[in-house]
């Protein structure tokens, strides 16, 4: 059963998506049971939360120092992972680009960990290409 999951990549990652390879399965970031959560706690809040989380993880793709960071949302199979951060899953499967809804990308280069949320740019699927005509 597939559901929505954030996927730290590279841009060569990116790239090898937009040209049609699958990108080995590795770790990515979901709603989870173990996430915390209160009364006034939504979906939506955790979904941004395990976002932010993908993001963070990025941090450790970049080429370069000045690479923006960049997570994919997609539908995809995945499991809990019970020893890392609660938001943590791995994917079942390598991930496809018909799995990817959408691209999540930070608009200021260089921005760390713990930065950057409130500033992602996001791109639909169909834009990936665009995405990476932009990108140096």
């Amino acid at each position: 059963m597939s559901r929505r999951v954030y996927v730290p990549l590279g841009w060569a990652d990116l790239t090898a998506l937009a040209n049609g390879e699958d990108v080995a399965s590795r770790a990515a970031f979901a709603v989870t049971e173990r996430q915390p959560r209160d009364e006034r706690t939504d979906d939506e809040e955790l979904e941004f939360d395990a976002l932010c989380d993908a993001l963070d993880a990025a941090d450790a793709l970049r080429a370069a120092s000045g690479d923006r960071r960049l997570v994919v949302a997609a539908d995809a199979g995945a499991e809990d992972r019970a020893d890392a951060a609660p938001s943590a899953v791995s994917l079942s499967d390598p991930l496809r680009r018909a799995d990817v809804v959408s691209v999540h990308v930070e608009e200021h280069p260089g921005q760390g960990i713990g930065e950057g949320y409130d500033d992602l740019l996001w791109y639909d699927v169909t834009e990936i290409q665009d995405l990476l005509r932009e990108t140096p």
